[in-house]
């Protein structure tokens, strides 16, 4: 990795002085020539460096997920139609595009986003349709209905209260630390939670840690989804080398969830970099590490591609 052929022309990965500044500071500190890349999570860096010379932005993929967590255990959450309504109930596109200042992507039912190679664009979408989330209700008796939110403090919380009582969902919300929800997710102890991680864009086997209580990250982890179909494609998949075979497998998968809604997705963050041009340009790198999520954090960022 020491023959400068690779490098591009730029410093060696060791001579980029990425800033490790609180969020507030990061990108003052591109500006200012103390760093020469920073990530920032809103899109209105983006406007602040649109005509310099040498300081640009880069946008990656949409890497961070917001979802709603369900637990089908706990009623009246365990009747798809509930969980269905609540879908319908929140302007996901709204949602995404007020929280991220920018253009927002929102929230796939299928869980992979859009523009994903493994996206399966055919699943259920559930458009933003207050009267159709009311009827739903009607139709099982449960309206009024009240709901519990456990969550840690976010802008999102006011937003999805006033989207989901237009619906006829009442959220009580429970604001705890973050360590105080992961414990209480993990032992069910919740009707809804918010969960904001990293993850989405790689392997699409998270699809199967995640649904399936294999997953590390105590973020992205909810109730296992108990369905035994998607348990048996999320164990094909797995062990499946044809690409395309691979593929509507996952789709099928993606398919289900949508169907089902363990989880509802909110919508999907990119990371904006700033960074100085003259020593630096980010790529993705698609599979490699973190389980292949497409991070800029690569030394296979400075190889020619």
């Amino acid at each position: 990795m020491s023959n400068p052929r690779y490098f591009r022309g730029r410093p060696r990965f060791d001579e980029i002085r990425y800033t490790v500044l609180p969020a507030a500071r990061q990108i003052l500190a591109v500006q200012s020539g103390q760093a020469d890349a920073a990530m920032a999570d809103t899109y209105d860096v983006v406007g602040a460096f649109a005509n310099h010379a040498y300081l640009k932005t880069w946008a990656t993929e949409p890497l961070s997920i917001a979802r709603l967590l369900i637990n089908p255990d706990r009623p009246p959450l365990d009747r798809k139609a509930v969980r269905q309504a609540i879908a319908h109930g929140i302007n996901r596109t709204q949602l995404a595009t007020l929280i991220t200042r920018g253009p927002g992507l929102p929230g796939s039912p299928g869980v992979v986003a859009p523009g994903d190679p493994w996206y399966n664009p055919r699943v259920r979408t559930y458009p933003h349709d207050p009267a159709r989330a009311k009827a739903l209700l009607d139709e099982a008796g449960l309206r009024p209905m009240h709901l519990d939110l456990l969550t840690s403090p976010s802008p999102v919380v006011p937003v999805l209260q006033q989207m989901l009582r237009e619906a006829g969902i009442e959220l009580a919300v429970r604001t705890v630390d973050a360590q105080t929800r992961l414990a209480l997710v993990a032992e069910g102890r919740f009707q809804t939670a918010l969960a904001f991680h990293i993850g989405a864009g790689g392997d699409p086997d998270y699809l199967r840690r995640w649904f399936t209580g294999d997953e590390a990250n105590q973020f992205a982890q909810g109730r296992p989804f108990a369905h035994p179909e998607f348990a048996r494609l999320a164990a094909v998949q797995v062990r499946t080398l044809d690409v395309a075979a691979r593929r509507r497998i996952v789709h099928d998968m993606q398919a289900i969830l949508a169907e089902e809604l363990p989880t509802v997705p909110l919508y999907y963050r990119r990371f904006y970099w700033a960074y100085d041009s003259r020593k630096f340009t980010p790529v993705a790198t698609r599979g490699g590490v973190m389980n292949g999520i497409p991070l800029v954090e690569n030394k296979l960022a400075f190889l020619i591609p």
